[in-house]
């Protein structure tokens, strides 16, 4: 395992940067794993910025400009996952389809944690139903010495907690290119269009709804 370093360095050469390399993809097809985390939760909006790009943005949840516009939220979830094709530790990021389907697997008395097997997370194509499954691979028992260190290395590398924490309603506004008038009323531009934010709502209408989600995060 490499040595974890941290303050001032001695070379650019010896920084560690955490990038879109941290993170897997799920591909069309088989994608195995290793889960090694609990789930990590987070709330997300999907909403069409200034220039009319569909992002993904966490919910401020307290005081959340786009809840108080009316758009409804989802939950999603973050794991820690060793991937079979890249044999790295990795952070997945998962829908609610995914998670029934792993939840499904922990409750079942003939597999148990999931922790101790791998599963194979398979992806349809678009429009597919369902869309993901969620399969135990049983050939796969406890990780090896090798393993074990890189999930070590990996999470003290890595803070899923700092990761989901919720967007400030400030982040959220810049994000969407949003301007506040004197009465306090956001105003969005969203293509050729203007809406103007009056709402009151404190906390997020969380949907189950099951979206595909892309790189975007705040």
């Amino acid at each position: 395992m490499a040595e974890l370093t941290y303050g001032q360095l001695d070379s650019w050469d010896d920084a560690k940067v955490s990038g879109a390399s941290d993170f897997m993809k799920l591909e069309l097809g088989s994608n195995e794993v290793r889960i090694f985390t609990n789930p990590y939760q987070f709330v997300v909006h999907w909403e069409s910025d200034a220039s009319g790009t569909t992002r993904k943005i966490k919910c401020a949840l307290e005081n959340c400009p786009l809840c108080k516009k009316g758009s409804k939220a989802q939950y999603r979830w973050y794991l820690g996952v060793i991937n079979r094709k890249t044999n790295q530790a990795e952070i997945l990021e998962v829908s609610s389809q995914i998670l029934n389907g792993i939840k499904s697997l922990v409750n079942n008395p003939k597999w148990g944690d999931v922790k101790m097997y791998d599963i194979d997370i398979k992806r349809g194509k678009a429009k597919s139903n369902p869309l993901y499954s969620v399969m135990p691979d049983p050939n796969k028992g406890p990780l090896t010495e090798s393993e074990q260190a890189m999930v070590k290395e990996f999470s003290d590398m890595s803070n899923l907690t700092k990761l989901i924490q919720p967007s400030t309603p400030e982040e959220i506004l810049e994000k969407m290119g949003v301007s506040s008038n004197e009465g306090g009323n956001a105003r969005y531009a969203v293509g050729n269009q203007t809406v103007t934010n009056t709402g009151t709502a404190n906390k997020p209408n969380v949907s189950a709804d099951d979206f595909n989600f892309g790189d975007d995060d705040i």
